[in-house]
């Protein structure tokens, strides 16, 4: 929200202290307010992300099944990953997608960005679209242990429509994908 008074919804922080540091996150100790109203906030640090919604000529996305460890499930999900520091987030789109999937070219369009974990985390999520992506063998990282499943459009649609996804890049991803995705032609619900 910017304008129309938001400003004076605005909290000066008066401290900030990194109270754990990991390999792929950190965590603060933020306080902000005033002596009157004190708010004590856990901050996590991570860097920002990227989601792909790659489509292939014959309607078909790549989807990537992994376990997750923070939510304990194996997820079907669109693929994504973090932005290196000094790469751009297409960039870091194209690299994730060929990474996970195999999936390459294509013509790439930014969807949206958004905040994923806005009462707690710092990180965006720039999510995309991908037409005309060309499939190929995928090299994950070492650390990662997924499967690619290839998913037609329609059944795209059906399981954001049914509740078969868990994720949010995956459902806002298939919403603001819906009019390009009509445009170029492709029936989806």
């Amino acid at each position: 929200m910017t304008g129309n008074g938001a400003d004076s919804l605005r909290t000066p922080l008066r401290s900030r202290s990194r109270v754990f540091q990991g390999g792929y996150l950190s965590v603060d100790r933020c306080e902000y307010g005033s002596d009157q109203m004190l708010q004590v906030r856990e901050v996590v640090q991570v860097g920002n992300g990227v989601c792909v919604l790659a489509v292939l000529p014959d309607g078909r996305v790549p989807f990537v099944r992994q376990f997750r460890q923070a939510v304990d499930s194996v997820l079907l999900e669109l693929p994504a990953g973090v932005v290196e520091p000094g790469e751009e987030p297409a960039a870091a789109a194209r690299r994730e997608l060929a990474e996970e999937t195999g999936v390459t070219g294509g013509t790439l369009r930014h969807l949206l960005r958004y905040a994923h974990a806005e009462g707690y985390s710092s990180a965006w999520l720039d999510v995309f679209l991908i037409l005309g992506a060309l499939e190929g063998p995928s090299k994950p990282d070492a650390d990662e242990q997924l499967e690619v499943e290839f998913i037609d459009l329609s059944r795209y649609g059906s399981l954001v429509h049914s509740g078969g996804f868990s994720d949010a890049k995956t459902l806002l991803a298939y919403h603001h994908a819906l009019p390009f995705l009509r445009e170029a032609g492709f029936l989806v619900l």
